[in-house]
């Protein structure tokens, strides 16, 4: 049975095959004929020879309708939840005494330049040993400088997270039951989809939510 692929397709990179793990993407059989039909199929079907079956776009859009309301259902505990767990994760009390105590560290060692660069200027000093001394502050200042950029760019990396969590977080709250299949709700909510063998679908969620959804159709 031959068939042609199609890039349009709103499930590409979300729509994951049990079998083999591959993504599953939109199919055309009997392609050119009267009888041309367009399915959801895992990418590598044959060439693994995955016993997931082939999908209708239009039961997909309504199996994660019944998901996505099944979340909003529960969304406050869910909010909740997600409130308590990211607050732990992404917290950075830790960051913020590390990076203090760097910058400190930095400000005495600029001292310590300062106070090197005297003595040079007004006792006299073996240049060799000074320059020793001068280029080994120097490394470790540079050192610690390193680390403390590090722990800064990740620092600021986790405050970027926190916005997009509160994004979140706020569009969820706002979210509602919904009736017909949005593909910008799709995107944003959904962070994957498993096909298994009875072609049921896992749909499973940005926010933890994870549910199983069964098929009433066969293809």
């Amino acid at each position: 049975m031959g068939y042609t692929y199609s890039f349009k397709n709103p499930f590409s990179g979300k729509l994951i095959c049990e079998d083999c793990g591959s993504y599953c993407g939109k199919k055309k059989w009997h392609s050119g004929t009267i009888h041309e039909k367009e399915i959801l199929q895992c990418n590598f079907k044959f060439k693994h020879k995955c016993k997931t079956p082939n999908l209708d776009e239009e039961e997909v859009k309504s199996m994660f309708l019944k998901a996505y309301n099944e979340m909003i259902r529960s969304k406050d505990l869910l909010i909740s939840n997600l409130i308590e767990a990211v607050s732990k994760a992404l917290d950075t009390s830790s960051l913020d005494k590390q990076i203090e105590a760097l910058s400190n560290e930095l400000k005495d060692m600029n001292k310590e330049f300062e106070l090197l660069v005297k003595m040079n200027t007004t006792t006299q000093q073996d240049q060799t040993i000074w320059r020793k001394k001068y280029a080994e502050l120097e490394n470790i200042y540079k050192n610690k400088e390193a680390e403390l950029n590090s722990l800064i760019t990740k620092k600021n990396e986790i405050k970027l997270k926190i916005n997009k969590f509160n994004i979140f977080i706020e569009t969820l709250k706002k979210g509602e039951l919904i009736t017909d299949f949005d593909e910008a709700i799709f995107n944003f909510n959904l962070e994957k989809a498993i096909v298994h063998k009875d072609k049921s679908i896992t749909f499973k969620f940005y926010s933890g939510f994870e549910t199983t959804i069964s098929s009433k159709t066969n293809i």
